[in-house]
Formats: structure tokens, sequence, C-alpha cells
């Protein structure tokens, strides 16, 4: 298996004194949850999997930096990653699955803010996560 994040372009549309960002439209019938997440500058989360929820993330405000391994021996063994740095600038709206580890990192100063339209109510025995110091090397990798 490989890393299987799907990245998608979001249009962004100017208007007089701003832009609006088009995330989704269609068929939302998967929505269940919407919430968005801060992130200081130069702040790290890391590592986490969610067990059922897919993931649709974007960056709403700011610029922030993901990485994403298939699973813990991938981490271990700093294989089989995907890197993308997602910003407001040039929004994209990322597809991760579920059984995927990730951390992120805020690089733009201030907060940066980070939606995600999830197909599944966040709860906490949903998710499984790993302190990040248990892996010093991969961390580095968010730190770049």
């Amino acid at each position: 298996m490989s890393v299987n994040i799907h990245s998608k372009k979001v249009e962004l549309i100017k208007t007089d004194g701003g832009e609006i960002t088009k995330l989704l439209n269609g068929d939302l019938s998967f929505l269940k949850e919407v919430y968005v997440t801060s992130i200081d500058h130069n702040s790290v989360r890391a590592w986490k999997q969610h067990q059922k929820m897919t993931l649709r993330i974007s960056v709403l405000f700011g610029c922030v930096k993901f990485i994403f391994f298939e699973d813990l021996k991938s981490i271990k063994e700093n294989i089989k990653s995907k890197s993308m740095i997602l910003n407001s600038e040039d929004p994209k709206i990322l597809e991760v699955p579920p059984g995927i580890w990730f951390g992120f990192k805020g690089l733009g100063k201030g907060k940066n803010l980070i939606i995600n339209l999830a197909d599944h109510i966040h709860t906490e025995d949903e998710v499984i996560r790993v302190l990040p110091n248990i892996f010093e090397d991969q961390l580095k990798i968010l730190l770049e």
C-alpha cells in the first residue's frame, strides 16, 4: 500500500475587496462534521491516525506543512511518506483516507487555520495518537 492522498485545486474567486474560496459543491451527503483547527507559527502536531474518518482538509488562512505515513513502521523507517504544503494563497483540498498517520506544522506567521470537512463525527476513541518525540528523526522532516 502506498500513501494515497488526493489533492484537488480549489476555486478561488477574486471579488472587490477580497476573495471567495469554494471548497465543495454538489452532493454533500457525506458531510457529518466541519471543524476548524488553528496552529501557531512553528508549532507541530504529530502523530495521529483516524480509524474511521476521511479528512477533507484545506488551509483557510496561512501556510501549513503536512506529512503522511502509511503505518507506524513507515514512520520509524522514514519510508512511504508524502509531504505537502497547503496555503491560503493557492488553495487545495486534501482527501486523507482512514488509517493514514500524519502530522503538521504551522509555517505562516501567527495563527494558521485548517478546516476539516469530515464524513464522520470526531470522537477520541476514533483517533490513535503517538507522542511526537517517539519519532524524533521523522519529526525533523516536519521541522525542515
